[in-house]
């Protein structure tokens, strides 16, 4: 074994470690958005505050759950942030940085929607101090709630659309993972703004674009987080 390959298996296992826990998290973050969205589906009656209220009310531990699985998302997701920049800085310093930066701003972005996403729990949980209230006063303020935290998530997916625009260029740039990656999160990122701004600029048009922009995200990360999990990162056929 030569010098210059002692030297690089540090490198080559310290990628490794970075790969496989950035799958595992992010595997971690996927499940957990998913059961969030889940319950929410459970519970939110489009178009009628009042039968919303009530399902959130009588079901409160499912609500919980779910904000609870939003939270888990959200700092398992800033461990795979910093893994993909560990793992891709090797490829671009500065871009894999400034990915980096862009997935803290969205997790920050998601923090505010955090607390939107519990201030129901808190309005409807029939506290003795909330009689000041109306039903009709706490329903209207459970359901803007809501209303709040999916346009901050929709401004927080602004964030993630870059950062995973970035991190697919950085894996096209890389010698450690397929381009294959690279080609489709790089199609995902611009799907995950596309998809955002239409939410932000008409919610109707968002409901359409986001599910549909969801899905191919989900094929694309999905797909990433499997590989990262089986195979870590090393040089491979397609990536040299």
């Amino acid at each position: 074994m030569s010098a210059t390959q002692v030297r690089e298996r540090p490198v080559e296992q310290s990628s490794n470690v970075a790969a496989r826990l950035g799958g595992a998290l992010w595997l971690a973050c996927i499940v957990t958005s998913m059961f969030s969205f889940f319950a929410d589906s459970q519970l939110i009656v489009r178009g009628n505050a009042a039968e919303t209220a009530a399902a959130i009310a009588a079901n409160q531990q499912l609500f919980r759950a779910g904000f609870t699985a939003d939270v888990l998302s959200g700092l398992t997701y800033m461990g795979v942030t910093a893994a993909l920049y560990h793992l891709l800085k090797p490829a671009g310093r500065s871009l894999s940085l400034a990915a980096a930066l862009f997935g803290a701003g969205g997790i920050a972005i998601g923090g505010v929607a955090f607390l939107a996403h519990v201030a129901p729990a808190v309005l409807l949980n029939g506290d003795s101090y909330l009689s000041a209230f109306t039903s009709n006063q706490l329903e209207a303020a459970a359901i803007l709630a809501l209303k709040l935290r999916a346009a901050e998530f929709a401004i927080g997916m602004l964030f993630f659309g870059v950062q995973i625009f970035l991190v697919g260029r950085l894996i096209a740039r890389s010698t450690i993972l397929p381009r294959t990656f690279g080609v489709l999160l790089t199609i995902a990122g611009p799907a995950y703004v596309a998809g955002a701004l239409a939410t932000l600029l008409s919610p109707s048009l968002g409901a359409v674009l986001m599910p549909l922009t969801m899905a191919f995200a989900l094929v694309a990360e999905g797909s990433l987080t499997a590989w990262l999990l089986v195979k870590g990162a090393s040089p491979s056929k397609e990536s040299r």
